[in-house]
C-alpha cells in the first residue's frame, strides 16, 4: 500500500514510501485551482532526484535522502544514507540506512570495487611494495605505518580504532 508523507522544509510536497513525488493541490494566480500533479523523476549519476521549489527558488533533492528523512528514524542524527546494496536506483526503504561520515565513507571504499585489501584502512603501496594503515580522525588523516604482512596493517588499523575510540560497522577483519 503506498502511503504519502510530507516533505520537511517543503510545504505543499509529500513523498510516498514507492518513491513518487507530488505536489498538493493549491490555489495559484488568478485564482486558478491547481490539481495533484506528480513529480518528473530525473538522474544525476544514477541517482533519482526531483526538483521541488521553495519561494520560487529551485531545489533538486534525491529521492533516497527524502524517502530515508521521511519514513526511516534516525535516532542518532546521522547525516548520510547509504544503499546497502550500492545501488543507486534501489531507493527501496529495505535498501536503506543512515550513516555517519566514517560509515558513509568506509561503506563507499568497502563496495566501490577498487579496494586493495581485504581490511578496512589498509592499501598496498605500490612505491613501497608494502601494505600501507592510515585511518581518518577528526578529517585528519592518520599514518599508521607500513607492513609486510596484510594482517599486521589489518590490526594495526583495528587499534587504532579503539585507541581513537571510533567505533566503524563496516570494518572488514
Amino acid at each position: 500500500m503506498e502511503l504519502f508523507r510530507p516533505i520537511i522544509d517543503f510545504p505543499g510536497y509529500e513523498i510516498s514510501n514507492f518513491g513518487r513525488v507530488k505536489s498538493l493541490p493549491k490555489i495559484v494566480s488568478n485564482g486558478y485551482n491547481r490539481g495533484e500533479k506528480f513529480l518528473k523523476i530525473s538522474f544525476n549519476k544514477g541517482y533519482p532526484f526531483v526538483t521541488l521549489y521553495n519561494n520560487r527558488h529551485s531545489h533538486p533533492r534525491m529521492i533516497h535522502r527524502l524517502k530515508a528523512i521521511a519514513f526511516i528514524p534516525n535516532p542518532d542524527n546521522k547525516a548520510f544514507v547509504n544503499h546497502k546494496d550500492k545501488d543507486p536506483s534501489n531507493h527501496d526503504l529495505n535498501n536503506l540506512e543512515w550513516s555517519n561520515d566514517r560509515e558513509n565513507i568506509s561503506h563507499a571504499y568497502l563496495t566501490s570495487g577498487k579496494k586493495t585489501s581485504i581490511y578496512t584502512g589498509v592499501c598496498w603501496d605500490k612505491r613501497n611494495c608494502k601494505w600501507m594503515a592510515y585511518i581518518k580522525v577528526d578529517k585528519k588523516v592518520i599514518h599508521l605505518g607500513r607492513f609486510i604482512n596484510e594482517d599486521d596493517a589489518g590490526r594495526a588499523y583495528s587499534e587504532a580504532l579503539t585507541k581513537y575510540k571510533i567505533t566503524n560497522k563496516y570494518i572488514k577483519l
